[in-house]
């Protein structure tokens, strides 16, 4: 990405679904925006995409955030908790 995108938006999107048989399915989604940054350093640890990430509203890119700081407020993490609040709505939850 590097320069060539820098200051460009952005959305992540991610969605989940739980399946109990091919008559019950459902489908969640968990979405951010933000801007692509340049890398403030090397180490991706992984998770290059948190490189270039800046949410909306957020301070610094993803990258700086721990992964459970991160998962709060990520499209990963957004969609994570809907999928648990569909879960529990329909009584799924033991």
């Amino acid at each position: 990405m590097g320069v060539k995108f820098a200051g460009s938006r952005i959305e992540a999107v991610c969605r989940l679904g739980l399946m109990r048989n091919p008559n019950d399915l459902f489908l969640v989604e968990g979405r951010v925006t933000g801007t692509v940054v340049l890398p403030t350093r090397q180490d991706d640890q992984g998770r290059q995409f948190d490189l270039f990430f800046q949410v909306d509203g957020m301070d610094k890119p993803m990258i700086d955030y721990t992964p459970e700081e991160k998962n709060i407020f990520s499209h990963r993490g957004k969609a994570m908790e809907a999928l648990l609040k569909e879960i529990k709505k329909k009584q799924l939850a033991p």
